[in-house]
């Protein structure tokens, strides 16, 4: 399922993903939950965070250069993989949700929040 777009002069392929959730798709698709605060590693176009959020098997991404974009599983690869509309590509996720490497090479590294030490009480 291809289709051919023209768009001021130049030609691009954009693969169909399905988003039919009767047809079974999600339910085997994305097992973790993306949410979170990802700092760029790799490949940057920006020194802002980038933020993921996911709803369901749907995600909104603001990338670190501030550029927002939805995503979802996709459809070749659904357990590893998601689909970002904006870019035109996909990106592998580890299985912890710890790192986002994009095909073009950025990667993402999952901020997480400092740990606090649990307050002592006295008696």
């Amino acid at each position: 399922m291809e289709q051919i777009y023209e768009h001021q002069a130049f030609r691009t392929r954009r693969r169909h993903h399905c988003r039919d959730r009767d047809s079974g798709f999600w339910r085997v698709g994305q097992s973790i939950n993306l949410t979170g605060i990802f700092r760029c590693i790799q490949m940057c176009r920006g020194g802002l965070p980038a933020y993921v959020t996911q709803n369901g098997p749907e995600l909104n991404i603001l990338t670190e250069a501030g550029v927002p974009s939805r995503a979802w599983p996709d459809w070749y690869s659904p357990a590893n993989r998601i689909w970002i509309d904006a870019f035109n590509e996909s990106a592998v996720y580890s299985p912890d949700g710890m790192l986002i490497q994009f095909d073009n090479g950025t990667i993402w590294q999952r901020e997480l929040p400092p740990v606090v030490p649990p307050v002592r009480r006295r008696r």
